[in-house]
């Protein structure tokens, strides 16, 4: 029955909900609560403190950045604003990402090999760009060293990259083939970065011994 009374008290709760874009500079405003305070400020998300991140003026409700706001280490903050005389009031404030980050493989240079004559189609994972940002990894594209468009790239859309056999290696033909890797994000305007991607194309006994001469 507890329970029950507290749940009917936070659906009773008038509700004020504000945007701040992550990295506004300290003392930024963010909006007012509206109703005269002094508030007694009880967080509703346990895991952070937002009397840490923000500022609420115990005069006139104004709430402003205490700190530098950051998306990827909180999205919002949730808490109740309780003044002396009146109701309570739930406040959330919503952190708008921006794009802020670069997609990241983590590494300058990947190598994999490959076996000549392999079936078309067959795939090899790749190590995928990183991005916090909302807008994060998009896209993919091999932008150099792809001879004879013997490869393509295959996306999910969330973390999975693969190398896609295309053509036939013929390692007797092209021993090694080098390629730039761009991975681009989806904010405005679009952040990259690149990777060098080696495939040593593996010799198999496909090629019988050949006499100089018939006699």
């Amino acid at each position: 029955m507890f329970r029950v009374f507290w749940a009917f008290l936070a659906l009773a709760q008038a509700q004020k909900v504000f945007e701040v874009p992550e990295g506004a500079p300290i003392g930024t405003l963010i909006g007012s609560i509206g109703t005269p305070g002094p508030y007694l400020i009880v967080p509703i998300d346990q895991v952070n403190n937002p009397e840490e991140d923000l500022i609420v003026n115990q005069n006139n409700g104004e709430i402003r950045t205490k700190q530098v706001l950051d998306r990827e280490k909180q999205e919002e903050y949730v808490f109740s604003a309780i003044p002396l005389n009146g109701e309570s009031i739930q406040v959330r404030v919503k952190i708008q990402d921006i794009n802020d980050h670069t997609p990241d493989f983590g590494q300058e240079e990947f190598t994999i090999d490959i076996p000549e004559n392999i079936p078309s189609g067959t795939k090899r994972k790749l190590p995928p760009a990183q991005d916090p940002d909302e807008d994060g990894v998009k896209r993919y594209q091999i932008v150099q060293g792809n001879v004879g468009e013997a490869f393509d790239l295959q996306f999910d859309g969330q973390e999975a990259l693969d190398l896609v056999v295309k053509g036939s290696l013929d390692r007797e033909r092209l021993d090694k083939y080098s390629m730039v890797i761009v991975a681009e994000d989806g904010g405005t305007p679009s952040r990259s970065s690149s990777m060098t991607l080696t495939v040593q194309v593996q010799d198999l006994n496909d090629s019988p011994p050949v006499f100089s001469k018939q006699r």
